[in-house]
């Protein structure tokens, strides 16, 4: 595995795709940082990663941000396309997706 770093600030009602590649495995991860606007971590923010399908959306995790505001999760499949949701204190706050590449 080698380690890719993302970073999204998307603006309010912006939407983002993401598209990873990895030619060399069929597997990786997905690292995050949850931050303010201020771009101070977020601590104890619950991400929700989903695997989409064209029918439906598989809830795979619910993840806690460390200290830091980071969060890790898996191995995952590269060739999948996943949804991440984000809720700090109550309200939902950002959605990403994150697509194969075409």
């Amino acid at each position: 595995m080698y380690p890719y770093k993302f970073i999204f600030n998307p603006k309010e009602n912006e939407n983002i795709d993401a598209y990873l590649e990895n030619p060399n495995e069929n597997e990786c991860i997905i690292h995050g940082l949850i931050q303010d606007k201020d771009k101070s971590p977020i601590k104890s923010a619950v991400v929700r990663l989903s695997e989409k399908t064209e029918t439906v959306e598989n809830h795979l995790a619910y993840i806690i941000t460390d200290d830091d505001g980071e969060f890790v999760y898996g191995p995952i499949d590269e060739k999948k396309k996943f949804i991440i949701k984000v809720w700090i204190e109550k309200a939902i706050v950002r959605d990403v997706v994150i697509s194969p590449k075409s």
